[in-house]
């Protein structure tokens, strides 16, 4: 009964921001109802607003963008530092003439809260913010993402399925997408990415899962690699899952996650160590791998 209460609430939040996105109007930056801009090929990120839902993020199309024809879209969800512009500019300049189009969200699963949103990082008005006390930053990043991509694929002939990388706490909203939809996805990475089960209320059984291809990086300088038990320490899965002990560091909170993928019909869940890094976006490795696994 506990189970079918949680996923019952789950399902109305989500109603809720739902309704709130198909109702609100496009807000810009300073809260009021300008149309988006939209940036020119290869130029600075420009900050938008998802038409029809509050969520904002940063949009760069590559250099040989035009409309006629679709192009793969990069997602890049930031972590805790919440520096959309400086991430967004590092992995439009990482893309080089990658057909990327980057897009970066102004998430909060990575610790933005209500309490935080006077900080200069968020341009959220007061009604977006009395939303997410509503209906919590969870349901707000979910929601906010399908609105997001739609946009993309609406206004900048985006693909449908795009793919989605999380730099550390930004990982969470990665994870949450991987296992509840990854029909949506066509490629999914962590760099050094956190993962303890945060917002996951639900496994999808969706067929897509066992092809998609998830990958993890992690700097081999990484301070917060290993946890107290060192390079040698066991990943044991817990199964219903609690919080993931914190003492696993990054790389065993990702093995973590790979084995509660592989119990979920996960098959192509990787992970890769970058020799002499620390803890960092991989902008250009993340991208090079997502250009490998596309389809063409």
């Amino acid at each position: 009964m506990r189970h079918i209460f949680r996923i019952s609430l789950w399902v109305a939040l989500v109603v809720i921001v739902h309704a709130h996105c198909r109702t609100a109007a496009i807000l810009s930056p300073t809260g009021d109802t300008r149309t988006p801009q939209a940036p020119a090929p290869g130029a600075q990120p420009v900050l938008r607003t998802a038409p029809g839902c509050p969520m904002q993020y940063y949009v760069s199309l590559p250099k040989a963008w035009t409309p006629q024809k679709r192009w793969p879209v990069a997602v890049m969800l930031d972590g805790g530092n919440m520096e959309w512009l400086a991430s967004a500019d590092t992995f439009a300049a990482a893309r080089g003439d990658l057909p990327f189009i980057i897009v970066t969200p102004l998430i909060l699963t990575n610790g933005g809260t209500v309490e935080n949103s006077r900080l200069p990082n968020y341009n959220y008005p007061d009604s977006v913010w009395k939303l997410v006390e509503k209906i919590g930053p969870v349901a707000f990043d979910q929601e906010g993402l399908k609105a997001v991509a739609e946009d993309v694929a609406r206004t900048f002939s985006g693909e449908e399925k795009y793919f989605i990388s999380g730099w550390s706490a930004g990982a969470h909203l990665m994870w949450m997408m991987v296992f509840m939809h990854p029909e949506a996805l066509a490629g999914a990475a962590s760099a050094c990415g956190n993962f303890n089960g945060r917002g996951i209320t639900s496994y999808s059984p969706a067929k897509e899962r066992a092809a998609l291809p998830v990958r993890g990086f992690v700097g081999s300088l990484d301070e917060a690699r290993f946890g107290p038990g060192g390079p040698k320490q066991k990943v044991r899965l817990i199964v219903p899952m609690p919080l993931v002990p914190r003492e696993y560091g990054l790389q065993g909170e990702f093995e973590y996650a790979a084995k509660l993928a592989k119990i979920h019909g996960f098959k192509k869940v990787s992970l890769s160590v970058i020799p002499r890094r620390g803890h960092e976006p991989f902008a250009r490795e993340v991208l090079l791998w997502f250009n490998s696994v596309r389809k063409k």
